[in-house]
């Protein structure tokens, strides 16, 4: 693990996957503080561990301390000199609480506005902080600002990137915005130069995407992609009206099945989250056994497990319909023993 690391990807990912490999908080602690100093990195107390609030049988959440006064005086410093220092570090207290990820959302935000330019090799504010008159706002709140200073066609393609997920392929989005190619690309260029979203390295490497690096490198943008950060992605995707949402996600459902009418079973995972989130529960359902299939042939109980329970739900939810048809209630009911049974074989 290392320092550019825990910039580039979420912390609490790290900290969840040390949990998952059975290493201790004094030790991940210990991993910060050597990385990042002892000003700068995050407080974690063992003591509070009984208290961390349990997500499944592996993880938990921890809360972690904000940045001290002196850290974010560090970072300010580092970054614009000593002489605007001080009413930088003001503003990010005041923004951010010491938040690590709101520190980042506050200097883009000065950086989307061209208040913070890079001058003569060194990063220096263009204006009276005191004159932005920014009143003080939550973590959503500077994730929208900055949102809304988009263009409205980026804007709308973030909109739906925020649909197909926290990470997304480029592929998909230019087959549901119906969009030409090269606009899809100055959307993602604009959304990368803005650090909103970064490449999905391992895409290019995992899957072989030779054509994808050449493309890349003549300024097209192909690939997946991933949101900065998960509150990033959240709080976009939150923002949406929730029957918008249920027809975009349609619309990507049904993409999806006409890009891959070949071999459907290969994306039954993305098949199922989109068509249950578009509350096409009688679509969602054989999507959701094959994924439970899938990971029952690959030998994953927990996945299989996952995917069965989340199937037993959705079977509740149709026969709390009183409309359902007297044949199709027998069919989910008698469904839905067998999958009590199997997913009791991986309990």
């Amino acid at each position: 693990m290392s320092a550019e690391d825990l910039y580039q990807r979420d912390l609490y990912g790290h900290i969840a996957t040390a949990a998952e490999a059975d290493v201790d908080q004094p030790t991940v602690a210990a991993r910060l503080r050597a990385l990042l100093g002892p000003r700068m990195a995050p407080a974690i107390d063992a003591s509070d561990r009984a208290d961390a609030e349990p997500v499944d049988d592996v993880l938990q959440v921890m809360d972690l301390a904000p940045l001290s006064a002196e850290a974010v005086t560090d970072i300010a410093t580092s970054l614009v000199g000593e002489n605007q220092a001080r009413a930088l570090t003001r503003l990010l207290i005041e923004q951010s609480r010491g938040v690590p990820v709101a520190i980042a959302e506050v200097i883009n935000f000065l950086w989307d506005r061209r208040t913070l330019l890079p001058i003569n090799g060194r990063w220096r504010l263009t204006e009276d902080l005191d004159a932005l008159a920014l009143a003080e706002q939550d973590l959503n709140d500077l994730i929208l600002r900055r949102l809304h200073r988009l263009p409205a066609s980026t804007r709308r393609l973030t909109a739906l990137a925020a649909m197909i997920g926290p990470r997304f392929d480029s592929e998909l989005m230019v087959r549901t915005a119906d969009e030409h190619p090269q606009v899809v690309d100055l959307g993602l260029e604009t959304l990368l130069e803005r650090w909103l979203i970064r490449r999905s390295l391992d895409s290019f490497t995992r899957r072989r995407r030779e054509r994808d690096i050449v493309m890349w490198s003549k300024g097209a943008r192909r690939g997946d992609f991933e949101f900065a950060h998960a509150r990033t992605w959240y709080t976009l995707y939150h923002g949406i009206h929730p029957d918008r949402r249920a027809l975009m996600h349609e619309q990507l459902a049904e993409c999806l099945v006409e890009a891959n009418a070949d071999r459907p079973e290969a994306i039954a995972e993305a098949l199922a989250y989109h068509y249950q989130a578009a509350h096409r529960d009688d679509e969602a359902l054989p999507h959701l056994l094959i994924a439970a299939d899938k990971a029952e042939a690959m030998h994953a109980p927990e996945t299989a497990r996952h995917y069965l329970r989340r199937a037993l739900t959705l079977i509740e939810r149709m026969l709390a319909d009183d409309g359902l048809e007297s044949d199709r209630r027998d069919e989910l009911s008698n469904l839905r023993h067998t999958l009590q049974t199997r997913a009791q074989t991986h309990a």
